[in-house]
């Protein structure tokens, strides 16, 4: 079934859901990814983080609709620590002053790290490039640990991992809601710990390294019940020929919840490396789909596109690229160029947001803001 869409350059009127409606909103700009959701009762969710003009997305987006994050966010996760998707996320846990924060038990190398530099402060301890943020949300931890005279030892956030049920507002209140994790699997969780314990051990090659998971094997996917409107967010998870990884470790869970969503955000911004056949049968059913794209790999690719949307009922971009000429800054660079009659391309997007909002017994209303469009 295919559902009426309204597109705007920008939402001259914000405002707020309805108390019991559902909202999923997908904010993409070329690199970075956020979601936010409404998950009734007034209160919200965010997945990920991005920057918007000044600060994180998510903390921009709540404030123009008049929500206050300190009040009204419950649950912040980080699906994993790649920069698209964790740009800003300490500055959302800080403000979101009484949310539980979550990510997922398993972790590369370098994330491990991080966490134990966390605990410890020791200086000598290797850097983490590229986890930043995971360091500093840790300190937004400790300083809601210090202020509640809890003990440091204790704070470590809520994990993530398979079919673990992260919030549930009760069946009889309006409207009930549950938010699940469904990765990362049990076996990468497994491995993580065996990779851990063989970093510790002692060895003859001084140069020996942990071998560790890529974080895209590690990314929590997400799903939400609203009442009966299933979301299901795919993160950057990646498909595997091992059963008990990737999205195969999903679809062959017995103690997932059940149901087919409605709504998918497609993984890995719509590459073939995230693409498993019976998550399409399994998992959703002629969804509404969402995708994010990453410029500096040029996802999704045309083929990509072409692929989503025949498995979709409708499928939306966050951010459409574009391709805009660039003139070298090198004089004689420059000058060869237009010798040659040719130009240079970059591609170029701008922040966009696809918004949906569902309440029991009426369609979904499906907005596109700024760069949003048609996948």
């Amino acid at each position: 079934m295919r559902y009426d869409v309204t597109s705007t350059g920008i939402d001259s009127s914000p405002t707020p859901p309805a108390l019991d409606e559902l909202e999923i909103s997908v904010f993409g700009k070329g690199i970075g990814e956020c979601i936010v959701g409404h998950i009734g009762g007034g209160e919200w969710i965010v997945v990920d983080s991005c920057i918007g003009e000044r600060e994180p997305i998510a903390l921009e987006y709540l404030q123009k609709i008049g929500a206050e994050a300190a009040k009204v966010i419950k649950l912040v996760i980080i699906s994993h620590w790649h920069d698209d998707h964790s740009a800003g996320i300490s500055s959302v846990a800080s403000a979101a002053e009484t949310a539980t924060i979550a990510f997922a038990q398993a972790l590369t190398t370098k994330e491990f790290v991080t966490v134990v530099k966390a605990y410890s402060k020791d200086p000598l301890l290797p850097g983490s490039s590229g986890v930043d943020e995971m360091e500093r949300t840790y300190d937004v931890l400790r300083h809601r640990r210090r202020a509640g005279n809890i003990r440091e030892i204790s704070i470590g956030p809520r994990f993530t991992g398979a079919d673990r049920r992260l919030f549930q507002r009760p069946v009889g209140s309006i409207p009930p809601v549950e938010v699940w994790s469904l990765s990362p699997s049990d076996a990468a969780a497994q491995l993580f710990l065996h990779e851990i314990g063989e970093w510790g051990k002692p060895s003859k090659n001084a140069k020996r390294r942990l071998v560790s998971q890529d974080p895209n094997t590690l990314a929590s996917v997400i799903w939400i019940d609203f009442d009966g409107y299933r979301v299901l967010l795919g993160s950057d998870l990646e498909t595997s020929r091992n059963p008990s990884m990737g999205w195969l470790a999903i679809i062959n869970s017995l103690t997932r919840p059940q149901g087919r969503a409605q709504v998918f955000k497609i993984p890995h911004h719509g590459s073939i490396t995230a693409h498993e056949d019976m998550t399409w049968t399994d998992l959703v059913q002629g969804p509404i789909s969402l995708v994010t794209p990453y410029n500096s790999s040029q996802l999704p690719k045309p083929t990509d596109a072409a692929r989503i949307r025949e498995l979709s009922s409708q499928s939306f971009i966050a951010s459409k690229p574009s391709m805009r000429p660039v003139l070298p800054k090198d004089a004689a660079v420059a000058k060869t160029l237009r010798e040659q009659q040719r130009t240079i391309w970059r591609r170029s997007t701008k922040m966009g947001q696809v918004r949906l909002r569902w309440r029991q017994h009426e369609d979904p209303r499906i907005e596109l803001f700024g760069a949003a469009s048609p996948l």
